[in-house]
């Protein structure tokens, strides 16, 4: 067990998977809490915490007084805007989520999402039926009248709704074909800490189409199209692939910065269930991803 300096009267434990015994260890437990727990902590903070190796996994202790300072410098205010609502109508609205935006509220009540900020813009209430991780970006799609909820339920539960996704990946898999599909069973590794894997039995049924839409020797920009809707799903995917998502550190993605995980909600396809019209609704990726595409050598989109 490490020694600690910090005064940590009162700790929380991380539990972080050890991918090696060559990892540096500390680098390891940085970017997992400033990426994956977004936790303002300096990296002179972090060689000071109390950590010990067991069952492949880094127990780090980190005192509350740091977690506090979450709270303060994480907050996102966002407010809706005529770039960011793609489609509205008396029935539904379609808006592009920023990374780093919660879909819906968290533990802290003060904390602005993107539920909240759809409810502000329609002055009304208004209804949420599927969500984007807190890092990813992309479209989410509200309906904004009660009688609505179980057709688009029905979408959702059906798969008569198309999901379109971008991810930039890398390293490159061994043997790259330019479309593949994922299909496997996922499951919680532990109750402590949510990270998806694959398992033999048992799990939930989890399928998804992939395209390589451009690709060098050293990271592909990829089209995933999941036909189910399990959690972390794309992202558990394409690391067991061998092409994790650039940014996600948690699925052994490369770690960039600034930090997210560079996964986009580029489309969306269905009926509307008023006029039954056929839509379809693209975001453009966001300028981090246009920069990131441009620091791996390949074409913005």
């Amino acid at each position: 067990m490490k020694k600690n300096n910090l005064k940590n009267n009162k700790i929380k434990t991380f539990f972080i998977d050890l991918p090696s015994l060559d990892e540096d260890i500390l680098k390891l437990i940085f970017n997992f809490l400033t990426t994956q727990r977004h936790i303002q902590i300096s990296e002179k903070d972090c060689m000071q915490l109390k950590y010990v190796m067991k069952n492949g996994q880094i127990h780090v202790d980190v005192p509350v007084d740091i977690l506090k300072r979450k709270a303060i410098i994480t907050k996102i205010n966002f407010e809706l805007s005529s770039e960011t609502v793609l489609y509205e109508d008396d029935g539904i609205i379609v808006v592009n989520k920023p990374s780093g935006l919660p879909s819906q509220a968290t533990l802290d009540p003060t904390r602005d999402h993107l539920y909240a900020a759809v409810q502000r813009w329609v002055k009304k209430e208004a209804f949420l039926h599927h969500r984007l991780d807190f890092e990813t970006s992309g479209l989410v799609l509200f309906s904004k009248k009660r009688s609505l909820n179980k057709d688009i339920g029905d979408m959702f539960q059906y798969k008569t709704i198309q999901k379109t996704y971008m991810a930039i990946v890398a390293p490159m898999p061994r043997e790259k074909t330019t479309q593949f599909v994922v299909e496997n069973n996922l499951a919680k590794m532990n109750q402590k800490i949510l990270k998806i894997h694959s398992v033999k039995s048992g799990g939930d049924h989890a399928k998804t189409e992939f395209e390589f839409l451009q690709s060098n020797q050293q990271a592909g920009l990829i089209k995933a199209s999941p036909l189910t809707g399990r959690t972390h799903q794309i992202r558990v995917h394409l690391s067991e692939y061998g092409c994790p998502i650039v940014g996600d550190i948690l699925y052994g993605g490369i770690p960039i910065n600034p930090q997210r995980t560079m996964l986009h909600a580029f489309q969306l396809e269905f009926t509307h269930p008023i006029s039954h019209e056929l839509m379809s609704i693209t975001a453009p990726p966001p300028t981090d991803f246009a920069h990131c595409l441009q620091q791996f050598g390949l074409r913005n989109v």
